[in-house]
């Protein structure tokens, strides 16, 4: 039976065998929205024991059709990442269409010396689907809904403002004539 260390020792192998280990994408807004701004982080994380040479980040999971890059491109490259070290990269795009999304793994390919010859191939973390909201599906639920407020605070304000003045001149009205002959004497 293996035991949680054990499962870990194996998982350490791996990561060491492959040199970069970890490789993530994470979209760091909670919602996506036509329009607005999406961040994307990418994070390359070298486990291994050597350091990976001519190291180059792409992603195709944004067309240009779909998607505006704002700041930055989703294709990145680093000279080397020493062992025990990350680095990041981060994009901001604004889709340009609302529906769903499929948001593919992005690539990593590096070397494990610099005078390799051949560039090794991985893939980041699982690729998922997200649905991109309209503007006005967005607005619908997270407006401030001025106007909504102003029509209920006067639908509320009428039977404590409307009743009181409905009282009074209804008493105003029926000694209206009690008031001009007092004037006169």
């Amino acid at each position: 039976k293996a035991t949680r260390a054990t499962t870990r020792r194996r998982l350490w192998r791996i990561m060491v065998a492959t040199g970069l280990a970890r490789k993530s994408k994470n979209l760091l807004n909670e919602l996506c929205v036509e329009g607005k701004e999406l961040t994307v982080e990418y994070g390359i994380f070298n486990l291994g024991e050597g350091t990976a040479h001519d190291v180059t980040l792409s992603d195709e999971s944004f067309p240009s059709e779909l998607f505006t890059p704002v700041i930055g491109l989703p294709e990145a490259h680093f000279h080397e990442i020493a062992p025990g070290t990350n680095v990041s990269h981060v994009v901001i795009f604004t889709p340009l269409v609302s529906g769903g999304a499929n948001f593919t793994a992005a690539t990593v390919t590096y070397k494990d010396t610099a005078a390799a010859a051949e560039k090794r191939e991985v893939s980041s973390s699982t690729p998922f689907q997200n649905v991109i909201l309209s503007a006005s599906d967005y607005n619908k639920k997270h407006a401030p809904h001025l106007k909504e407020w102003f029509y209920f605070g006067v639908a509320a304000a009428i039977p404590f403002l409307g009743f009181p003045f409905f009282l009074f001149f209804s008493s105003f009205s029926s000694h209206a004539g009690d008031f001009s002959k007092a004037k006169k004497q």
